[in-house]
């Protein structure tokens, strides 16, 4: 029975009772009768107050609740509408704010200028200010600005327009130019980026922090080519560039030196594959004709040319994907939302994206 039906039965209860006890005294010889007037100031009584029942009858079975300010322990409502919200857990069929701050969202939809939430698990995110979550679950998500610790998509990540800014790279060249003996493993003295500190020296060596393809570039500006023996060589010398993986040869060229000049400019980029700790150098050699011997590998020296910058002689490796395993995602593919809110609140702040929520005191006083 709702709340109108039951309010409009007590009036007529009363009702009654008034109307029986109004025709007892009326009929009761031992009483006054009642002039007109206390009769007419009676139903006037009597009709106000049906109105007022009336009135409280239709406010009173409302689904909709809204206030300025709302701190309960739980709230099951079709419609909230509050200006701040601050709770240890959220479950609506929509929410529309401008900032929502819980331990654990369960949603169908939000939309807000900034999401902080420990779990959040919504079927349409639109935020467009700062998203911050630890566990984010969307079948849809459009955001402005997305801030997240670690991302992993099971499937394909698209983007129209994507910028990496990968820590695993770096350069080494030279300060200036040096002499350097032949087919000895380059050592460079000067090193132009390496964020995420992998280079190491003596001889110089990037060391891979993960396993994966890499993109490495090796140029070599090289003259002033003095065998050690001292003998000239016959003919154009080749000069032969390497890069290694833990000392063994993954890419190699050869190309000869100018005829008409003692100069020879190489460059080598290469796409290889290594293991994550793997070594990876370079090495410079040159290969001659000889009357007696036939092609021989020249003992000697040569200048390196470097300028400090990367446009003579340098080493450049760079990132580019890892080997992925057969379940990506610790092999945890996402998971369906919940629809109801069973999961306890968790005990955590969304850190270190921004800082948490503040919390609302003397409000449940």
């Amino acid at each position: 029975m709702s709340c109108c039906t039951q309010m409009k039965k007590r009036f007529f209860c009363l009702l009654l009772l008034v109307s029986t006890v109004f025709e007892v005294i009326s009929n009761n010889p031992m009483m006054p009768k009642a002039d007109e007037m206390q009769k007419a100031q009676l139903a006037a009584m009597m009709a106000s107050k049906s109105r007022r029942s009336e009135l409280d009858c239709e406010d009173d079975c409302e689904n909709e609740l809204k206030l300025r300010k709302l701190c309960v322990n739980k709230v099951d409502a079709k419609c909230i509408d509050v200006k701040k919200l601050n709770a240890g857990q959220v479950c609506a069929d929509e929410s529309v704010n401008k900032k929502l701050c819980a331990d654990e969202s369960n949603l169908k939809k939000v939309c807000t200028d900034q999401l902080n939430a420990t779990s959040a698990c919504i079927g349409d995110l639109k935020v467009s200010g700062l998203l911050c979550t630890n566990d984010l679950n969307l079948k849809t998500a459009c955001a402005n600005s997305l801030v997240a610790v670690d991302i992993c998509a099971t499937n394909t990540l698209r983007a129209n327009v994507f910028e990496q800014c990968g820590r695993y790279r770096a350069t080494a060249t030279y300060f200036n130019d040096t002499i350097y003996t032949l087919d000895n493993i380059i050592n460079f003295d000067d090193v132009l980026d390496d964020p995420n500190g992998n280079i190491s020296f003596a001889p110089t060596a990037y060391n891979a922090p993960k396993s994966g393809y890499y993109i490495v570039t090796l140029q070599v500006d090289a003259n002033s080519l003095v065998p050690a023996d001292g003998n000239p060589i016959l003919g154009s010398p080749i000069a032969h560039v390497e890069i290694l993986v833990n000392g063994i040869t993954a890419r190699e060229d050869f190309k000869p030196f100018l005829t008409f000049a003692d100069i020879q400019r190489n460059t080598l980029t290469a796409l290889i594959s290594v293991k994550a700790g793997d070594k990876v150098t370079a090495r410079y050699s040159v290969h001659a004709l000889d009357q007696s011997s036939g092609f021989i590998n020249v003992a000697g020296t040569v200048n390196l040319v470097a300028n400090g910058t990367d446009s003579k002689t340098l080493f450049k490796i760079h990132y580019l994907s890892t080997d992925c395993p057969p379940a990506l995602c610790n092999g945890t593919p996402c998971q369906p939302c919940s629809t109801v809110c069973t999961v306890p609140c968790a005990t955590g702040i969304c850190s270190p994206c921004v800082a948490p929520c503040p919390k609302l005191t003397g409000c449940c006083r």
